[in-house]
Formats: structure tokens, sequence, C-alpha cells
């Protein structure tokens, strides 16, 4: 699966879903499997969109209502989100209010602290011009002031025309793009045959759009991507 908007519930789903009091989500468009199937479903659950309170990042197209929906791709919009999950859980559990605000209170400041360490790094990038595999890093670069110059698939899920291929390369080219970044759950031949093409390399970034629940993946997949740019 490419990116979480392509996921479809199963009957297993629903049923997790007829048990919960809380559906947490990212927002913006992301789950567009959201609305009356999980309404029938249980229709007391309480949908808690974690995005909420981002700025937006608007797009003339993206199937998203028009807003990019990629936001916890920045650590800076990961802390809105956490203590959005907080507010939630602690309205639907207030005696544990004061755990939820501790836990919280914890994973902020260590996002706060790898927020810290883009923002200095990018500091001393000599370039910042890239080219994306799709929209995922927006919010990313807009945090450490990093210039997509292109997207290898300005539709997710549909791959580039011979022509918007040769556009790209032109556009590495004359733009002089650092790199070309390719992302895990996507093949990488598109982004290995358009860096050569260009003469830049291709490395992989990871926008945890799938992976491991372990509590400390989401910090060490971002600081390997630090590394990577």
């Amino acid at each position: 699966m490419g990116c979480p908007h392509d996921y479809s519930l199963t009957p297993g789903d629903m049923r997790k879903i007829a048990a919960a009091d809380l559906f947490i989500a990212n927002g913006y468009g992301m789950e567009e499997f959201l609305g009356a199937p999980v309404r029938k479903a249980n229709p007391r659950i309480r949908i808690v969109e974690t995005a909420r309170g981002v700025p937006p990042i608007r797009e003339a197209e993206g199937g998203h209502d028009g807003i990019n929906p990629h936001t916890w791709v920045s650590p800076r919009n990961a802390i809105i989100q956490v203590r959005n999950i907080e507010a939630a859980l602690a309205s639907a559990s207030p005696r544990n209010a004061g755990e939820f605000r501790r836990n919280a209170d914890v994973y902020a400041a260590r996002l706060a602290v790898l927020a810290g360490e883009f923002e200095s790094a990018s500091a001393r990038f000599g370039n910042r011009r890239i080219v994306a595999f799709h929209n995922v890093f927006d919010y990313l670069a807009r945090d450490i002031g990093l210039n997509i110059v292109g997207k290898i698939e300005e539709t997710p899920g549909q791959e580039p025309s011979a022509g918007e291929i040769g556009k790209l390369v032109r556009a590495i080219r004359e733009k002089r793009a650092a790199a070309v970044f390719w992302e895990p759950q996507y093949p990488k031949r598109l982004a290995e045959m358009i860096a050569a093409e260009a003469g830049v390399p291709a490395r992989v970034m990871d926008p945890l759009s799938t992976g491991t629940a372990a509590t400390d993946a989401y910090e060490a997949v971002m600081r390997e991507n630090l590394r990577t740019l």
C-alpha cells in the first residue's frame, strides 16, 4: 500500500470500530474510508482528526479536499497531533487525564528535540533543491526550507508518462536539484532511472506510511531521513 488513503476497511476493522469509543485518524482527507461505513458500524464513536490545528498546505489537485494530508511527516506537526490525541483521551477518560498529560509532555519534548535537530542540520545544507516521489514531504520541506522542484508522481498511484519523465529530467538539470528521493513502499525503479538520466543520486526517505508500532519508531525513522538528507 502506497499511503494510508489507499486503505479499505475490512470486516475485522468493522468489528473493532463497533467496540470502540474513539477512532484516532490523521484527518485532512487522509482516511478516505471515514464517513458512512464507520458511522453505520458505530453511531456513537467519536472520530478524532489529529491534524486539526496544523496550518494546511493547500493544493490545486490531489483529491483530499484541496489540502495536503501528509501532516505527520513533520516533527512540529506531530507535536500538535500528539496533543490532539491527549485531549481526546482525557475527554473520554477524565480520571486518567493526568497520566495522559504526563505521557504527552514527555513525548512532545522528545519530538521538539527531533524538530530542533532537523532545523539545525538544515541550516548547513548547501543545496536545498530536491525531487520527491510524491507530495508526502511537503510539510517537512516547509519546516526546514527545502525546495521541492519536482515530483515523480504528481498524482499518487499514477506513473508519469514518458513525456512527463523527460520534463522532470530537464527540470532536475536546469534547477540543479541535489537528489531524487523514493519511498520504501513504492518501487524504486522509476526514481533510479530518472536520477541516472539526470546525473544525480537517488536515495530513500521513509514517510512512515507503514511500519512497526515500536514506541520509538517515529523518531528512529525520522532521524534516518535526516541522515539521508
